[in-house]
């Protein structure tokens, strides 16, 4: 099974970096971005380019309802969170309390 990742602030500096990291070692990443679709889309395309599984998803890190969606939005692509890296440049409190509520390793299946 693929182990997934959320990078907040995946699309540029830092968060780009680890977002393709994770991906050369095996991790579905979620670019997760607050302006610059470009950027995300990207960094996504680079992932992909190298064989890797990525999408690209816009959330506001401050929005308690755009964390949900960002969550959301993950588990629906790849089943479940294994990992969040916040490096977004803006307060995370609200993704801390979110991936509180995920476990490292999802239930089996069937």
């Amino acid at each position: 099974m693929e182990r997934v990742a959320i990078v907040t602030g995946g699309s540029r500096g830092v968060g780009r970096q680890v977002a393709r990291r994770l991906a050369r070692r095996g991790y579905a990443v979620v670019v997760g971005y607050a302006n610059d679709q470009r950027d995300a889309d990207r960094t996504v395309d680079e992932i992909l380019a190298a064989g890797g599984c990525a999408v690209a998803v816009r959330a506001d890190v401050t929005d308690a309802l755009d964390v949900e969606r960002l969550f959301a939005e993950t588990v629906e692509a790849f089943g479940g969170v294994d990992l969040v890296v916040h490096a977004a440049p803006r307060p995370g409190t609200l993704v801390e309390a979110a991936a509180a509520g995920y476990t490292a390793t999802p239930p089996p299946i069937g």
